[in-house]
């Protein structure tokens, strides 16, 4: 994730998550803490189990993995109610895919058992519900490498490369050293045979060296001039990366918040047929007693 950066102001560069985090945001997983739109993510904060619950279902998503609901598989929990808008179809997906684990007795009515949206999720829960993400979808079983509190990233192995390639560069220098020292000896045997010949190839040599000093220079201003142009080109493409990074986010937010506003329509379109099925059954009554009682005082009035 090398240039990628985070809106999340409490993920500290270079640190053992902030890679993950910078993924995570990328591809819709990751929200902010305490809501969605925060700039925090919640760096060192207790995840809640509905906020653990929607990001496993965006990156369900994001694996193709099965991802459709049945509504109402929420409704008859006795806390279905402290389910946040944000979380209810992520919630409701755990339930429809026997993924979310349900506190209480099994046994008993889902009236008297808890889906404890609000609690704090442990590591044994998340384990729990990503092993039944993969036994769901058939994905083969695995460990799950669950970092503690504070610990480093693995070592990475820049180290390992930097020795080869010191040792090719020494490998390369005793190579030129025994050509160098190999030329030099037949050039001294060349020199012994007559002295006519030994200036004439000093003065070669000496015009050798001047060219192979003019071509070292112009080499070196030709390096300089490309190392600066590659430099111009990564300030370019750095600050081009930061502007459609900025450009992604301000693209993601506006995704997310038109999906809550659809979610939100939903919920009251669904609160409101609840409680029309609700009253549904009081419909005669309130018809028929107006009736009744206006039939009531005509026949008084008769008699």
């Amino acid at each position: 994730m090398s240039g990628k950066t985070t809106r999340f102001t409490d993920a500290a560069s270079g640190s053992w998550y902030y890679d993950a985090i910078v993924w995570g945001e990328e591809n819709s997983i990751c929200v902010g803490y305490p809501n969605v739109y925060s700039d925090n993510f919640g760096v060192g904060e207790a995840i809640t189990r509905e906020d653990m619950t929607f990001m496993l279902m965006r990156y369900a998503e994001y694996k193709g993995y099965k991802r459709a609901i049945d509504f109402g598989r929420t409704d008859e929990f006795k806390d279905y109610y402290d389910i946040d808008y944000y979380a209810w179809e992520a919630m409701t997906w755990a339930v429809t895919w026997n993924i979310m684990h349900i506190k209480g007795d099994p046994n008993a009515p889902k009236s008297e058992q808890s889906l404890d949206p609000l609690g704090k999720a442990t590591k044994a829960e998340f384990e729990y519900m990503i092993k039944k993400m993969w036994e769901v979808n058939g994905v083969s079983k695995g460990s799950i490498p669950i970092p503690e509190k504070g610990e480093p990233a693995p070592a990475k192995t820049a180290a390992n490369t930097k020795t080869t390639d010191k040792d090719k560069t020494t490998t390369d220098k005793s190579t030129t050293d025994k050509d160098a020292s190999k030329s030099d000896t037949a050039k001294s045997d060349k020199d012994a045979k007559s002295d006519d010949a030994k200036t004439d190839s000093n003065d070669k040599d000496a015009n050798a060296t001047g060219a192979d000093a003019s071509d070292s220079k112009l080499a070196d201003s030709v390096s300089t001039n490309e190392d600066a142009a590659n430099a111009d080109e990564a300030v370019d493409t750095e600050a081009s990366e930061k502007v459609e990074t900025k450009e992604t986010i301000e693209k993601v937010n506006q995704e997310k918040a038109q999906a809550i506003i659809v979610d939100e329509e939903a919920e009251l379109a669904e609160l409101k047929r609840r409680q029309f099925k609700e009253l549904l059954p009081y419909l005669p009554i309130f018809i028929l007693f107006p009736i009744a009682v206006a039939g009531f005082f005509i026949i008084r009035k008769i008699k």
